[in-house]
């Protein structure tokens, strides 16, 4: 019985998201159907079952299931057949409300549940539709235009969608016209994949110098190394993004380094006399705090640092041929490379990157091309990468992200989709006494999901 009336009520849900209706009755029936989804879809934690998620992880593709019994065997039948709607249907009333929080929400809990869902949107012959809008939402975020739980929801789309390498490599084919919300810099020609390595290296630049949220950043360089093993014809601006963002990383952690080595000068080599005052105490007490958020910090830096190295890597290792001006861009910036060869960390790293620099930038001192230009480096550049081998640079392992959802996801699921709900549900609920919330988590600020960046 509880099956059935989860099955039921996840087909009216799914009726009133796809229906062709007019145009003011049909968004608000949709949008008021995705949040009661949510809303019941989101409730509960590991030790709590929720048989809606579960009727929701059950759900086939009607275009490729057979079809269901009618009748009374049908009724009989229902609670062992699961729920069949038409996944392009669902994937195309998505695509047209991708603006919205709940919508982006919703594609989130069918991608991360529903396997068959997720099959059926990373096979699709035409991933602009979907990866476009998204990139887009992630671009204006960095100009504070979106709440920045959503843009969380966001990136989690784009990492699941990442883990798939035949979705990567076809993003990699599809050329598409630069789109008019790129305002940042005029692009001649982009494919999809291009266009997302600029918006994540843009997002990662923006939130290193700003922000500092581990999360936003560690999330945007991890879809980025679920890419890098299929990068192929990365235009030039899109290596000269990376490569920048690397050099900015360089220079920040060589700063970093640098007042870590200072700081370590400046302190005393004797203890502190028991006479010291307690003015002396608490400025000794305010270093050490100074020093602890120095440390982290740095070890963040690193990290970003290492998984920089660890992509561009990986292009070389497995699409050196197909990236001439990656390799031309890597020509031109080389000595930002060399600061690094005797690191324990980066060393590794940065030596198979040296030896590419070294093989290709031997070839041109031989040409010795009188004056070239730009078009005669890359031409020399594809030609010498045509005898190529991988042999030379040391394997490393693929570099690959898994995206895994948290045991306690309603703490930040359950008060995000409330929040919406106050927002636009035109009911009226004093914030103060939002009980819910506060018995999810008492210190949880309602208002931070919905503040732009």
């Amino acid at each position: 019985m509880k099956t059935w009336l989860c099955r039921s009520l996840l087909q009216r849900v799914f009726d009133a998201v796809c229906a062709k209706r007019g145009h003011v009755q049909g968004i608000a029936s949709c949008d008021k159907s995705i949040m009661l989804m949510l809303v019941i879809t989101g409730q509960g934690a590991h030790m709590y079952a929720n048989l809606f998620r579960d009727a929701l992880a059950m759900i086939v593709d009607s275009g490729s299931a057979p079809p269901v019994e009618t009748g009374i065997l049908g009724d009989l039948a229902m609670d062992s057949n699961p729920l069949q709607l038409s996944f392009r249907d669902v994937y195309q009333a998505i695509v047209k409300r991708l603006d919205k929080d709940e919508t982006c929400l919703f594609l989130y809990l069918l991608l991360l549940k529903n396997r068959e869902f997720k099959i059926y949107v990373l096979s699709r012959t035409d991933p602009e539709s979907l990866m476009v809008p998204l990139l887009r939402i992630v671009y204006e975020a960095v100009e504070r235009k979106t709440s920045y739980s959503l843009l969380y929801i966001l990136l989690t789309i784009l990492l699941i969608l990442s883990q798939d390498d035949v979705y990567n490599e076809n993003s990699q084919k599809v050329a598409i016209s630069p789109p008019a919300w790129f305002t940042e810099r005029i692009i001649r020609s982009v494919t999809l994949g291009g266009l997302a390595v600029l918006v994540l290296v843009r997002a990662v630049q923006a939130n290193m110098s700003r922000h500092k949220d581990v999360y936003f950043h560690t999330t945007s360089l991890a879809i980025l190394a679920n890419m890098s093993s299929t990068i192929v014809g990365m235009p030039g601006v899109v290596a000269q993004r990376l490569i920048n963002l690397y050099e900015s990383v360089a220079k920040k952690y060589q700063r970093l380094a640098k007042r870590m080595a200072d700081a370590g000068e400046e302190e005393s080599p004797t203890l502190a006399s028991d006479a010291a005052t307690d003015t002396h105490s608490h400025h000794g007490d305010h270093e050490h705090h100074d020093t602890g958020d120095l440390d982290a910090e740095m070890s963040i830096c690193s990290d970003v640092l290492a998984l920089l190295l660890e992509i561009i890597n990986s292009v070389l290792t497995h699409t050196l041929k197909s990236n001439p001006q990656l390799l031309y861009t890597l020509l031109h910036r080389r000595d930002m490379f060399t600061q690094f060869r005797m690191h324990g960390r980066f060393g590794e790293l940065v030596e198979n990157i040296d030896t590419v620099i070294g093989h290709f930038h031997a070839r041109l001192v031989e040409a010795d091309l009188k004056t070239p230009s730009s078009d005669d480096i890359l031409r020399l550049i594809d030609t010498t990468a045509k005898r190529w081998t991988p042999a030379r640079l040391k394997v490393f392992a693929d570099v690959k992200f898994q995206y895994e959802e948290e045991t306690e996801y309603q703490r930040f699921f359950v008060p995000y989709v409330w929040s919406l709900i106050y927002q636009h549900s035109l009911i009226f609920w004093s914030p103060n006494r939002a009980q819910l919330l506060c018995e999810i988590d008492p210190d949880f600020p309602v208002a931070d999901f919905t503040v732009p960046l």
